[in-house]
């Protein structure tokens, strides 16, 4: 109908297959071959939700995902999505699963993720990161309606690096209206720097944590404190005109 072009795909496909295809992409810091050996889309009838299927392989590591989709058709309207999906690659195991009510203003979600795996290292050869410390790997994230905006909440480990970040997003399409609390530890600074490419930070245990605020070209900084062995730095600011920073 009119309109239906402007969707998140212009054209829906309500059964499709696609077998022994691959896909290659490849830059400086990493390789990443994908084999797809079969891809199925089916629309099962009215009521009953579409199923999502595929097997192949990434970096030569096995790959597999099935899922649900409540409405083929809500990807043209961008609208009223449900969905659940569940993807093995080797050891690694993600599941998500929820709804969005207006998927081009982020508005009404109810969206639940879950990763794991024994080893990072697979993953984050596939991202390109520097591999300094290998161990499980855990990350969970919830993100729900606030009426206006979002709330997220996600916590996660690799091996013995932790994160958790929870607040709110008034604007989540403008980065803007935040209101977020966040939480980093590990046993060495050192190490969780060489996986950005800092380089000459100490090998000592450290922890940070803190709120950040944005308002329009206001970035507050509040009740940080990072701690380092038996060192001790409590961090606060202003950025009155983000992301200009020359004005701290």
């Amino acid at each position: 109908g009119e309109g239906e072009s402007e969707g998140l795909f212009p054209l829906l496909i309500r059964k499709g297959n696609i077998n022994n295809s691959e896909i290659l992409y490849r830059d400086s810091a990493r390789k990443v071959a994908v084999n797809i050996a079969s891809m199925v889309i089916r629309e099962r009838g009215e009521g009953v939700p579409s199923e999502l299927g595929l097997t192949g392989t990434v970096n030569e590591i096995p790959l597999s995902a099935t899922g649900h989709i409540e409405s083929l058709a809500a990807l043209l309207t961008r609208r009223d999505l449900n969905f659940d999906l569940a993807v093995n690659w080797g050891q690694l195991s993600v599941e998500g699963r929820g709804s969005i009510n207006d998927l081009v203003n982020l508005s009404g979600p109810d969206l639940h993720l879950e990763v794991s795996a024994p080893s990072s290292q697979p993953l984050l050869n596939l991202l390109g990161v520097p591999l300094t410390r290998d161990g499980p790997l855990y990350f969970e994230g919830d993100v729900t309606d606030a009426q206006p905006g979002l709330v997220v909440n996600i916590a996660g480990a690799m091996s013995e690096f932790n994160v958790r970040l929870s607040g709110k997003l008034t604007r989540p399409l403008e980065l803007d209206g935040v209101d977020m609390a966040y939480q980093l530890s590990g046993p060495s600074l050192a190490e969780m720097g060489a996986m950005f490419n800092l380089v000459d930070l100490p090998e000592r245990p450290y922890e940070m944590s803190g709120e950040i605020y944005r308002e329009g070209r206001t970035v507050e900084l509040s009740n940080g404190l990072f701690t380092m062995g038996k060192g001790r730095l409590a961090i606060a600011g202003r950025l009155p005109n983000f992301p200009q920073i020359d004005d701290w």
